[in-house]
């Protein structure tokens, strides 16, 4: 077999990867990216939660957001189910640190993770199975999870991307 070049993490043959999967890629950099938790899709389809609503009240699943701020990653966890570099073959990048050129601002990454989160949750508006009150809810999320992909504390400005997030 053929061995491919590397590819840069932003580049469009991952992008499309990550889309595929039901990411979307937010920021001028291409270091962030936002998914609909499979909890909040349960949470419109059949009113089941996490156990984040279960165990903290006032969480509701279907407001809680999950993104990341940074798709690389240095750790290579045994129990990773991620995308690694070198997990498909020919499909390699250099993971930490990432290949861009500069980083987005928090303020950024959350603006166009809710629209891109608005978007991808568009399509639900019209499944008889959803409420109409909790699809309008959906739309504005409440709480912000940094558990999607990557290693969230690689960037840098984590703490005023937490902040940020408590706006």
């Amino acid at each position: 077999m053929k061995r491919q070049p590397n590819i840069k993490l932003s580049s469009l043959e991952f992008q499309k990867i990550l889309h595929r999967q039901g990411y979307r890629i937010v920021g001028t950099h291409c270091h962030s990216a936002v998914k609909i938790c499979q909890w909040t899709k349960e949470s419109l389809r059949n009113n089941r939660v996490c156990y984040k609503e279960l165990w903290y009240p006032p969480v509701e699943s279907h407001r809680c957001m999950m993104m990341t701020p940074y798709l690389g990653c240095n750790l290579h966890c045994l129990h990773c189910w991620r995308l690694h570099s070198g997990d498909r073959p020919g499909l390699r990048w250099k993971e930490f640190p990432l290949e861009i050129e500069g980083f987005d601002e928090p303020a950024e990454i959350i603006d166009e993770a809710i629209k891109q989160r608005r978007l991808l949750l568009s399509g639900w508006k019209g499944n008889p199975k959803v409420e109409r009150r909790k699809f309008d809810e959906a739309l504005n999320p409440t709480m912000m999870t940094m558990s999607l992909t990557g290693e969230p504390t690689l960037y840098p400005m984590i703490s005023e991307m937490i902040e940020e997030a408590e706006k």
